[in-house]
């Protein structure tokens, strides 16, 4: 791993996407799904659920807020399981990059490379159902929008209170997913607007591996 690390000719960036891996272009609902922990313009560290093969070649699909960057890598390190219900990280080199899929990445890195743990947010709207856990507070119906690995804008049609946390459920297609987190700013202060739907910050706090890797198949099965 560290030989690798030394011949690197471009500098990682901590931007976590949610990617979708497979021996060649999935179908729908299929490959395996994890987590972008950095990434350059010439390859990534990913945290997958199962070890891969080194030199094994890939298919992968990169979910950012613009849409999905299909390309082809090739497994050059494994790390070992996680102690700690994680998964397992992987480097990989991007392989015959096309100049489109070059000026995507690029463009990527231009915009969020700067920014401490980017999260990059998927634009999709999906119902949910919020449940304080602090207070006897009634349960809300809302929206979850512009997701990603560290959480989410909620649409509320009331004003939540920065510091209230909350468990809040997806209601997708497939089986629901509940993630805990906390309400850390709301717009306008002091829900002074015209009506609701109010627009409500909400960071994840406890994201378990297998939660993270549910959400992030939801993202990748985004329109």
């Amino acid at each position: 791993m560290s030989d690798w690390s030394a011949q690197r000719r471009f500098p990682r960036y901590v931007i976590q996407l949610p990617l979708l891996h497979s021996n060649g272009p999935p179908a729908p609902g299929q490959g395996g799904v994890g987590w972008t922990r950095n990434l350059s313009e010439e390859g990534a560290c990913v945290e997958l659920a199962e070890g891969l093969w080194l030199r094994m070649p890939l298919h992968l699909l990169l979910r950012t807020d613009r849409g999905g960057i299909e390309l082809q890598a090739q497994v050059v390190w494994v790390g070992e399981p996680s102690r700690v219900g994680g998964g397992i990280l992987h480097g990989m080199t991007f392989d015959h990059l096309l100049p489109d899929q070059l000026r995507t990445l690029r463009e990527l890195i231009r915009s969020k490379g700067q920014v401490r743990n980017a999260g990059v947010r998927v634009p999709l709207e999906i119902s949910v159902t919020c449940t304080p856990t602090r207070s006897r507070r009634p349960t809300l119906q809302g929206l979850a929008a512009d997701i990603s690995h560290g959480g989410s804008l909620l649409l509320l049609p009331e004003v939540v209170a920065p510091g209230s946390t909350m468990n809040v459920t997806l209601q997708t297609t497939a089986d629901p997913l509940t993630v805990e987190g906390e309400v850390v700013w709301v717009e306008p202060p002091g829900g002074r607007a015209v009506g609701p739907p109010f627009r409500h910050g909400f960071r994840f706090t406890a994201l378990r591996w297998p939660t993270s890797l549910s959400l992030g198949f939801i993202l990748i099965e985004a329109p």
